[in-house]
């Protein structure tokens, strides 16, 4: 069960105000974001190719929270821990317990018992989850790490483990909510 604490109220934005958002953000971006030029000459980053894709992209959604999830992701091109977004939200969602990634398996770390009590959720600390709501683990975390990228590649495996099972909608993660199943290998079987 996805627990969810409820979101702000905002206004929605309209598509002009989110075009001008992310022009804002490019423009701070070109003038601020000292590896740039680095990125750029070195590791071949094509920022013009990027915003340019980014505007289209922006062009089209339909809500307040794919345009943050999208200027995250948007930050998250230039593999650099050192800037993120902050979306203004207080949307949460969480299963009761965290992972990890240790030797290419994802593995329970910690389990909230007072949410769920092991009568009920007989699963335990170093069980490896295969899948949430049927979805393999491995593609959840693809689709997690496109937002908040470090430039570390063991980081964001296990950054994405930690994801899988508790978001917040102000780093830019897609959060869901409502009942889901979990698929777990228990340790030693």
């Amino acid at each position: 069960l996805f627990s969810a604490v409820s979101p702000s109220a905002f206004a929605s934005l309209t598509t002009q105000q989110r075009q001008e958002d992310f022009a804002q953000l490019v423009n701070i971006m070109e003038r601020n974001y000292g590896p740039l030029r680095w990125k750029q000459e070195h590791l071949k980053l094509d920022f013009k190719g990027l915003v340019s894709e980014y505007q289209t992209k922006i062009q089209s959604l339909k809500s307040d929270t794919e345009f943050y999830e999208t200027m995250a992701r948007f930050l998250s091109e230039f593999k650099d821990a050192h800037i993120s977004s902050a979306v203004p939200s207080t949307y949460r969602s969480n299963l009761g317990f965290l992972c990890d990634y240790i030797q290419g398996k994802v593995l329970i770390d910690t389990i909230n018992r007072l949410r769920l009590p092991e009568v009920f959720f007989p699963f335990n600390k170093g069980d490896q989850l295969l899948a949430i709501g049927g979805v393999p683990v491995e593609k959840l975390m693809a689709d997690i790490s496109k937002t908040g990228t470090t430039g570390n590649d063991a980081t964001n495996l296990r950054i994405a483990a930690a994801r899988l099972t508790s978001r917040t909608e102000s780093s830019g993660f897609a959060v869901p909510n409502g009942v889901t199943t979990v698929t777990v290998h228990p340790q030693g079987a």
